[in-house]
């Protein structure tokens, strides 16, 4: 599918947001309450999520948005989701519009 997001890499601005604040993965680490940095690490190279818990609580260690942690990946979602919305969208006229025209053909005959 065109435009599929491939989950294996998962893009996102956490390296980037860390540095800019001048703050050690372990740091970071420490101020979350984890036990290891190898977390910090596994969610900067993209392979894994972090909890929609930790998501927030990384926005907030890097006093940023969510959003812009993971602006890429919600780019991405956003213009797959319109998409597959429209795909739905127009099947679902095309459903109505032939029940129309069956329900007319059945009174005129």
């Amino acid at each position: 599918m065109e435009g599929h997001i491939a989950y294996k890499q998962i893009p996102n601005r956490l390296r980037k947001c860390r540095i800019a604040r001048n703050l050690k993965p372990g740091v970071v680490a420490e101020i979350m309450g984890l036990k290891y940095t190898s977390q910090i690490s596994q969610w900067e190279t993209g392979a894994s999520l972090p909890t929609l818990v930790n998501a927030f609580k990384l926005a907030g260690v890097y006093k940023v948005f969510v959003e812009d942690l993971f602006f890429d990946l919600m780019h991405k979602t956003r213009e797959e989701i319109t998409a597959r919305a429209q795909t739905v969208d127009e099947h679902r006229e095309q459903e109505a519009q032939l029940i129309s025209t069956a329900g007319s053909e059945y009174l005129t005959s």
